[in-house]
């Protein structure tokens, strides 16, 4: 095959897979803005019910599995050599470069909603600096030494039970 040839499959089925992609996307999220909320859901609802024994499940490995459903189905249609029932092998293709693309939009967003270095340790660590350099030079009044460890002490048992529910207390 030329350069020509496999360019103009390549772009033909980008633009055919961006339709697909923009009209789908309008059947699964129409109440939510957020283009990747079905996945989401998909993932709430498979740690609700602790699917595998697992409550970690990601809107990532949920479009994983879904992608890797469509490989399976390519690969079943391809070596039985009999004509499809419902959608085409192309459609199959086509769905496999979608949730490729759905996959790396859930990385990305998961990415994104990581908490960014330091948050809350640093915010202890600045008030543990903070009555050290108070204590050097001979200022901290008994009020503020006791109203600094309630708000260390806070913040600290807030911190664990973000860690005990597997949120981010990094934020």
């Amino acid at each position: 095959m030329n350069n020509e040839r496999f360019n103009q499959i390549v772009t033909e089925g980008a633009e055919r897979r961006a339709k697909i992609l923009c009209k789908k996307g309008s059947d699964y999220d129409k109440i939510d803005s957020d283009r990747l909320s079905s996945f989401k859901k998909v993932a709430n609802i498979l740690n609700e019910l602790e699917v595998d024994g697992h409550t970690d499940h990601t809107a990532t490995g949920v479009a994983t599995t879904l992608l890797t459903l469509k490989q399976v189905r390519d690969t079943n249609l391809k070596s039985s050599g009999r004509p499809t029932q419902n959608e085409s092998r192309q459609d199959t293709i086509d769905d496999w470069h979608n949730y490729i693309d759905l996959k790396t939009g859930c990385e990305i967003d998961e990415e994104e909603a990581k908490p960014k270095e330091g948050g809350i340790d640093l915010i202890l660590e600045a008030l543990e600096l903070g009555r050290e350099i108070s204590e050097r030079h001979g200022r901290p009044t008994a009020q503020t030494q006791t109203e600094h460890e309630v708000l260390c002490l806070a913040i600290r048992e807030w911190k664990g039970k973000c860690k005990s529910l597997k949120l981010s207390p990094g934020t």
